[in-house]
């Protein structure tokens, strides 16, 4: 794999730009490093640790099926909703933020059911805010979060790394900040879709679902909370042509 460097280097009054040859780990039209947009369906049986919240479904006329999230400025359904959803370059990591980086009232979670044996669901993580403040009512033990799911469209990778972080809203604070992480002790199934390299399932039958809890600290490491949790899902990712930029 070829790879593109620029360096600056100043000698005497003299500026020298070098250039080597181009990334393209992540081909566009053009040959170009890019991220695109992606839309998600969750299996959501009541069994699994994570779900959509099925709050606002689409239902995609250009290629006629569902699906849980989109991204924001998707043509399916462009500038009705906030949500982030896209590939990005690094080490084609698929990226989930159902909210806007600033706005405090969200209008779409995912669902964190880490099934308590006292039937609560979900820890009390003493969120500010983990709810809409527009009267929505989200279902119970919905989170504001961002989704990772590494290598997911990584040519012949395996299997894939999953980590969720979840978010707060503090009075006073300029966008989402994150609180925790729930980070899983094993990577994932990665598997194609009929063979087709653009459609990723992530996560199967015989996959070590168990997860961790941490609490992110203010010096910005990370101490383990509880857990392990047993949060089975499984994640049907479709990579449109669409670029977000």
């Amino acid at each position: 794999m070829k790879r593109r460097f620029w360096f600056v280097a100043l000698t005497g009054t003299a500026l020298i730009t070098l250039c080597l040859s181009p990334v393209q780990a992540q081909r566009g039209n053009k040959g170009v490093k890019q991220n695109y947009m992606v839309r998600a369906q969750f299996r959501d049986a009541s069994t699994d640790g994570v779900r959509s919240d099925q709050l606002n479904p689409f239902n995609c006329t250009d290629d006629g099926k569902p699906y849980d999230y989109i991204h924001g400025t998707d043509t399916c359904a462009p500038g009705v909703h906030k949500t982030a959803s896209y590939v990005t370059i690094s080490n084609d990591t698929y990226f989930l933020a159902p909210r806007a980086s600033t706005d405090p009232c969200p209008t779409r979670f995912l669902v964190l059911d880490f099934h308590l044996p006292d039937n609560t669901m979900c820890p009390e993580l003493g969120l500010a805010t983990n709810s809409s403040c527009g009267g929505l009512i989200p279902p119970k033990c919905s989170f504001t979060v961002r989704f990772f799911a590494e290598n997911a469209f990584t040519s012949g990778a395996t299997s894939s790394a999953v980590e969720i972080w979840i978010e707060d809203f503090p009075d006073g604070a300029p966008y989402w900040l994150t609180r925790y992480k729930l980070i899983f002790i094993n990577p994932l199934t990665r598997t194609l879709v009929d063979g087709n390299p653009n459609i990723v399932s992530i996560g199967a039958i015989n996959d070590d679902f168990n997860a961790d809890l941490y609490e992110l600290l203010s010096s910005g490491r990370k101490k383990r909370l509880d857990g392990p949790f047993f949060m089975p899902l499984q994640l049907t990712l479709t990579k449109t042509s669409q670029i977000f930029q």
